[in-house]
């Protein structure tokens, strides 16, 4: 999305005001709603890591990031660790959209607000692992039993900048892109890839197969450095 240079010079209070009117548009379904100062105060957040920016994005969708986590735990659960998926999620974003470059990639507010989803989705079934395995599970643990391979841990993972700059250039598309993300950077199944990217995918067995071929362009790719990590 190209931001007008009207929008990127107003002040984070007033684009503020204006993403709240939007959004409560958009919410009440009503036509010609401006995703506009949403984005730019997300562009301010991640590429000029605008703390004020920052601060309104996790207060302005907390409650919807809230909604999505509680989604996908399927215990009773306190309001902390709800509140804790919440931080997981928006910490994660964080992460991943302030690197250099990386907002490039989400050129609209839609697929921003779905990454922000697919976080949710991810520090979620986090903890549903932790409560079903009473403790988070360890890369290093994984590795040594066998329950994954080399190749999708390391990217799992994603402690190296080398791994980075090997996979990103590798990456074909707008789907693979997704499926990076969402399958081995979030751990998220292709049933739910699917049904966040339904006009990207035809169906599940399209993410399995945009999966599979991503993984046999980059497994030499990464063998070649899983000395480096591996024990």
């Amino acid at each position: 999305m190209q931001v007008d240079q009207d929008i990127q010079s107003l002040p984070v209070n007033t684009l503020a005001e204006h993403c709240v009117v939007e959004t409560q548009k958009f919410l009440d379904r009503k036509s010609g709603h401006d995703t506009r100062y949403c984005f730019e105060m997300f562009r301010r957040a991640f590429v000029e890591n605008n703390q004020d920016a920052y601060t309104f994005i996790s207060k302005h969708y907390s409650s919807l990031v809230s909604r999505w986590a509680r989604e996908r735990l399927p215990f009773a659960h306190s309001e902390q660790v709800l509140e804790e998926c919440v931080n997981w999620a928006f910490a994660s974003m964080f992460r991943t959209l302030s690197r250099p470059g990386a907002f490039d990639q989400f050129p609209s507010l839609e697929r921003v607000i779905s990454y922000m989803r697919s976080c949710a989705f991810s520090a979620a079934e986090t903890e549903n692992r932790k409560r079903r395995h009473s403790n988070t599970v360890e890369l290093a643990d994984q590795l040594s039993s066998g329950e994954e391979s080399p190749e999708k841990a390391l990217i799992r993972a994603e402690t190296s900048e080398k791994v980075r700059q090997i996979v990103l250039p590798l990456l074909k598309d707008e789907r693979e892109q997704i499926v990076y993300e969402c399958y081995f950077a979030l751990d998220m199944p292709p049933r739910v890839i699917f049904q966040m990217n339904p006009t990207l995918f035809q169906n599940v067995k399209e993410v399995h197969r945009v999966k599979q071929i991503m993984l046999e362009r980059l497994s030499r790719a990464l063998r070649r450095i899983s000395e480096e990590f591996l024990p």
